[in-house]
Order: structure tokens, then sequence, then C-alpha cells
């Protein structure tokens, strides 16, 4: 109940990223990772919960970074192709943390595993081979999305240790915190645009805050401490479909029937690992 909640959250996000065209990608996820931290930080001042554990001072500075460039690149991805494909691609992240957990950990694989990698593989690769032919080339959001897939397995990956012996929210304040810190170093130092908008854009970076963020992400660092990184990351398989309804009704934008094709392929593909993990 708790994933399912989450994942309505965080489908939201393409939404109201695209509500805010003129905002640069590194602005919403600024906005996004400190409205989030504030509100954390808040709570557990009133809670007056303990300090994160030492041990995981420096692990927690790579969570920081590793969702601070997600959400760069998911919403870079977001000006570059269609919300259906950038969802579709950016939830290859138990591609990718099966891959980390096989290489790192020397966690093994079994055929289910196996089979739902190569399901996800193939459909990605249709995915792709639907935009051979057109002369607007999306690749570059195509890149993006699957970058952003990586970077989540490698947050789920490191956070899954520290959320074993952490407070939710002080988990969060911290992972928020940093990611913002990040963010606005990268912001300053590249001279993007991060504090002057459209009166409009304020309300949708808001609610951009609360509703995928303190309501949507932090739902699945609840769930990384009693289930693993690969099955945590692949609760965004729902993502595309939520959001791809979202973006015809408010956007009027069509699903290509490659996008249809590769993108059930890869979504039975990715069942097939997470049920089989």
């Amino acid at each position: 109940m708790i994933l399912g909640i989450a994942l309505i959250c965080i489908s939201t996000a393409s939404i109201f990223a695209r509500m805010m065209s003129d905002v640069p990608p590194i602005a919403i996820s600024f906005w996004r990772m400190a409205i989030g931290a504030a509100i954390f930080w808040v709570m557990t001042f009133i809670q007056k919960n303990e300090p994160l554990p030492g041990k995981h001072r420096y692990r927690i500075i790579f969570c920081g970074l590793f969702l601070a460039l997600h959400f760069i690149c998911f919403f870079a991805a977001l000006h570059f192709t269609s919300i259906a494909k950038a969802t579709l691609l950016g939830a290859m992240a138990p591609v990718f943390a099966a891959a980390i957990e096989k290489i790192f950990f020397n966690r093994r694989w079994n055929r289910g595993m196996v089979l739902g990698i190569l399901f996800a593989l193939f459909g990605a690769l249709i995915l792709q081979s639907g935009e051979m032919g057109e002369k607007n080339n999306d690749s570059t959001g195509i890149i993006l999305a699957l970058f952003a897939a990586l970077f989540l397995a490698l947050l789920m990956v490191f956070a899954e240790k520290v959320r074993k012996n952490a407070d939710l929210f002080v988990f969060t304040r911290a992972l928020y915190g940093w990611a913002a810190i990040v963010l606005l170093g990268l912001g300053t130092s590249l001279n993007h645009n991060l504090f002057y908008f459209n009166s409009s854009d304020y309300f949708w970076l808001v609610l951009m805050g609360f509703i995928p963020t303190v309501f949507g992400h932090t739902l699945l660092y609840y769930a990384l401490r009693y289930v693993r990184p690969t099955v945590v990351s692949a609760v965004p398989l729902g993502e595309p479909i939520f959001a791809s309804l979202m973006a015809l009704a408010f956007f009027a934008e069509t699903i290509p029937i490659a996008t249809l094709i590769g993108g059930g392929i890869t979504l039975v593909g990715l069942y097939i690992l997470v049920t089989n993990h």
C-alpha cells in the first residue's frame, strides 16, 4: 500500500516539470530538494531526533550526489523526449541495481532475473529504433533518462545500509539537504537561474517539493529499510502508465506505436526481474 501511494505521487513529477518549461532542470531539482529538506529539518527539530550515525556521514553525501544527478538527468530528458519515453527508460533502475549487486556484492542472478533483464533491454532497443527514421532524433533524451535510472539505482544501493539503522526523517533531511547543496553548487557555478521565475512557476515548484518528494520519494526510502534496493527501485515501473495518461490529458501528448510496444516489453521484463529477485 505504501509503495502504491509512492508510485502515484512520484508520477506527478514529470507533469509538474512540463508546467515549468522555462525553469532549468537544475533549478527544478534544487527547489524540489530544498523544500523537502526544509520540511524534514523542521519536523526533526520539533521531535528532537538523534542525528544520523557518524559511520554513515560520507555515505549520505554520495546518496545526495546521486539523487541530485538523478533529478537533473530526468528533468533534462523531458526537454528532449516524450514523458512516456523518459519515464519508461527512467524505470530501468532495477536493471542497473541488479548489475551493481551482482558485480560489487556478489548477489546471484537466477534464470528469471536474466530473462527479465533481456526483456527489458530488448524493449529499450525497440523504443530507440522507433525514432531512427525520424528527423528529430531524441537520442539525447534517451541517454539522459538512462543515466537518471543509473543514478537512482546507485542511490538505492548506497542508501540501503544507511536506512537499516537510521530514522526515516533524519535520513531524508540529510539526503535532501546534501542533494540541495550539490544542486546549489552546480547551478551557481554554471550560472543557471535558480531564484527568479514567473509567479506561476513558484506554485508548481512548491507542489513538486511536496507531492512527488515529501510524499513520493520519502515513502520509497521508508520501504528501503524492509525491501532490497532492486525491488524499491522498481516501483517507478508503474510511473510510465500514470504519467503517460496525465500527459495525454494535460498536453495531448500521444504515445507512438514503437513506444507502446517497446515500453510494454520493457515493463514485462522489469516485472519478471523484480518478481524473481
